[in-house]
């Protein structure tokens, strides 16, 4: 699967040849003989072709990658909220745990 990143979003990526201009990101899931599955996440260039690097993990580890990007996200959000986050509470069990950990260092 190929992601496209939306136009005047690109990022960089360093691989062997130096850095980079990212216009995207390939995510192929891979499994050899009886290895254990596991995702590889590579940039796609300017060119429109896979950069020369990568990042392997183990496709068991992929909710919590999940979480963790999840977590940064909302914790984004709840930040630009401010005062008003407690009008969130009660949607899901992980907005509420960010809300009230939130709510302790007040």
């Amino acid at each position: 699967m190929e992601i496209e990143f939306p136009a005047g979003h690109d990022t960089m990526y360093l691989g062997r040849n130096g850095l980079g201009i990212c216009k995207g990101l390939s995510v192929q899931r891979w499994k050899t003989g009886n290895s254990q599955p596991y995702i590889t996440l590579a940039p796609i260039n300017s060119k429109k072709n896979l950069a020369r690097c990568y990042i392997e993990v183990p496709e068991i580890t992929v909710p919590q990658i999940s979480m963790a990007l999840s977590c940064d996200y909302i914790g984004m959000i709840l930040d630009r909220l401010g005062d008003r986050i407690t009008g969130l509470l009660g949607i899901h069990p992980v907005i509420d745990n960010e809300i009230q950990m939130r709510l302790k260092k007040e």
